[in-house]
């Protein structure tokens, strides 16, 4: 269930543009449809309400619902803001995604270290450079908070620890027994939690 709304909070008669919601990091995993490897890394969700907010969580539901799937990282990027604009009608959204492609790591150029960044912008954020700026200050902070969480040292950089985590991630994800990707009645009951959520709808 992604539609939990409810009222925006600022009053729709008032002179100032209300402040922007921004989710993130959230982790995805995602399989290429070109490939059939997976790519995985982080999205930054963020809109401004009009008349509705959204629950929190469901930004998140949103992000893996379109990751579960096969699917290329400029479609889900796409996806993710189209529908977040058909479920509430904000007067903008953003999304940012990046991502380790493992058919970029393990065959071809083998470029181990290469991440994919792409940006999605609907409503303002189209129209006005500042909020896009906003936005990706944000994102560039949370980045930095997450590479200092792990210390660094002259052997391993905090950034490679982080990396090799995620790594760790992938091939538990891969293991035998593991299915990277749901069927849709699956997908289905996992969406399906709305009323586990806590009070708020959050």
């Amino acid at each position: 269930k992604l539609l939990t709304a409810f009222p925006a909070e600022h009053r729709s008669e008032s002179a100032h543009r209300p402040g922007q919601i921004v989710e993130g990091p959230i982790a995805f995993f995602a399989l290429c449809e070109h490939h059939a490897l997976p790519f995985h890394g982080v999205a930054h969700v963020a809109y401004v309400a009009d008349q509705e907010i959204i629950g929190i969580s469901k930004l998140t539901r949103l992000v893996r619902v379109y990751a579960r799937r096969f699917t290329v990282q400029e479609r889900l990027g796409e996806q993710i803001a189209d529908t977040l604009v058909d479920l509430i009608d904000p007067q903008g959204v953003a999304v940012h995604l990046e991502a380790a492609h493992l058919c970029t790591q393990m065959r071809g150029v083998n470029e181990e270290s290469s991440r994919t960044v792409t940006s999605f912008w609907r409503g303002l954020f189209s129209d006005d450079a500042d909020l896009r700026r906003e936005f990706l200050d944000e994102v560039k902070q949370r980045h930095r908070e997450i590479e200092d969480a792990f210390p660094t040292d002259e052997a391993t950089p905090g950034r490679v620890k982080f990396e090799t985590m995620r790594a760790e991630m992938v091939r538990n994800l891969m293991a035998p027994g593991n299915r990277p990707v749901p069927t849709e009645n699956e997908e289905d009951m996992k969406l399906d939690l709305g009323s586990q959520s806590p009070a708020g709808g959050q």
